[in-house]
C-alpha cells in the first residue's frame, strides 16, 4: 500500500518561479526516491499570476471599498478559503522565502494546526545571513537553501511526515 502526503508551498508573488520550481522537484525528482510514498504538492496559487493582489487593490480602490470592506467582499473571501483549504488539506507547509506577511501567516496557521512546517531560507550559506527571526523556531525544519532542502532535509521532512502518521494510526 502506497502512503500519500500532501505538500502546501506557501511563498511570494515576487518568487513564483522558484515555487514552481520547487514544486515541480518534489512531483518528480524526490518522488523517485520514495517508490512506496506518493507526494501531492500543492503550489496553485501560483497559476494567478504575478500580480491578483495589485489587481485586487485597484478594483478595491475603483469602488472606494475600506480596507474593511476589500476585506469582506465575497472575492477575498473566496480566495482566503481556497488557500486556507489547501493548508489544512496538507501534511506539510514549506514556506520559500523571500515572503511577505500573508505567507508568515499561513505558517503560522500551519504550525497552530499541528502540520510539519518547513521554512526555506534565501539562499543562506555558512555565515552569509544578516539577521536571525527567533520565532521562526516554531518551524520544524529550517533550511538554509533550496539545495540544502532538496539534498538533506527533504529525507528529515519524510521521516517527519512518517513519525506523525503512525502516531495517528
Amino acid at each position: 500500500m502506497q502512503t500519500q502526503f500532501t505538500i502546501y508551498i506557501v511563498g511570494s508573488l515576487g518568487n513564483i518561479a522558484q515555487v514552481q520550481e520547487l514544486a515541480r522537484k518534489l512531483r518528480t525528482d524526490l518522488s523517485a526516491r520514495y517508490d512506496t510514498i506518493k507526494f501531492v504538492v500543492h503550489d496553485d496559487w501560483t497559476s494567478h499570476g504575478p500580480d491578483p493582489d495589485k489587481y485586487y487593490l485597484e478594483y478595491a480602490h475603483m469602488r472606494k471599498f475600506t480596507y474593511a470592506e476589500a476585506m469582506a467582499n465575497p472575492i477575498a473571501t473566496a480566495a482566503f478559503e481556497v488557500d486556507k483549504a489547501f493548508i489544512d488539506e496538507a501534511d506539510a507547509v514549506i514556506m520559500l522565502q523571500p515572503c511577505g506577511k500573508s505567507a508568515a501567516l499561513e505558517l503560522g496557521y500551519a504550525v497552530g494546526q499541528n502540520k510539519v512546517t518547513v521554512i526555506i531560507k534565501d539562499g543562506i550559506t555558512d555565515n552569509g545571513y544578516d539577521r536571525i527571526d527567533i520565532m521562526e523556531k516554531f518551524a520544524t525544519i529550517i533550511s538554509n537553501n533550496i539545495t540544502d532542502f532538496l539534498t538533506t532535509d527533504f529525507d528529515w521532512l519524510v521521516s517527519c511526515l512518517k513519525e506523525k502518521a503512525a502516531s495517528i494510526w
